[in-house]
């Protein structure tokens, strides 16, 4: 099942929905501060048709999700397909993956950090605190993505030789000069 909330405004959002029943999407939508003029919201079953969608978006030249909310349930009954394909590919990495959980225990913060998710929500969640944190990510996310990819890319690692050539040298000037220090300490 799919469905598409449209609006034919230029400055509209994209929210991508995966593994959620209907609940979830008539509980977003009917929040008091979800301004249904600015949110496109595009709602699929299952991983494939959501990667098969990311990928239309590139091909068609269409924006991007702002994020991509999925459920913890569903993504773990998943294999957590969606999410490794879109940390491999650099234009998705950008796209803020968010996900919901119905319990506390279900959440393991340090193995979904280390597999890219980031956030994580227990239901039930107020739609403004969701969009400021959609808002934030989006802003933020390019840079830290940019300069984890510097960090990762441009490591300097000194030759071995140049090592054992500094040791050595090093080491043969505190030999010959050794006497003089010793006549400058008494």
């Amino acid at each position: 099942m799919n469905k598409t909330l449209t609006r034919s405004e230029i400055d509209v959002k994209e929210l991508l929905i995966i593994g959620f029943e209907d609940y979830f999407l008539d509980t977003l939508t009917s929040a008091d501060d979800f301004d249904s003029s600015k949110y496109n919201v595009t709602v699929l079953e299952n991983s494939v048709s959501a990667y098969t969608y990311l990928n239309e978006c590139i091909t068609q030249n269409k924006s991007l999700p702002s994020a991509i909310i999925c459920n913890l349930k569903f993504l773990k009954a998943d294999n957590y397909f969606i999410l490794e394909n879109t940390r491999k590919n650099p234009v998705y990495q950008l796209i803020p993956f968010i996900l919901f959980a119905d319990n506390k225990e279900d959440i393991d913060p340090v193995y979904l950090l280390k597999k890219g998710v980031d956030d994580c929500y227990m239901e039930p969640v107020s739609w403004r605190n969701l969009r400021r944190r959609i808002e934030f990510l989006n802003k933020f996310k390019s840079d830290m993505v940019d300069y984890k990819m510097l960090d990762e890319n441009n490591r300097f690692s000194i030759p071995f030789g140049k090592r054992l050539f500094d040791v050595i040298f090093a080491s043969s000037v505190l030999l010959f000069l050794s006497p003089v220090l010793l006549f400058i300490a008494l």
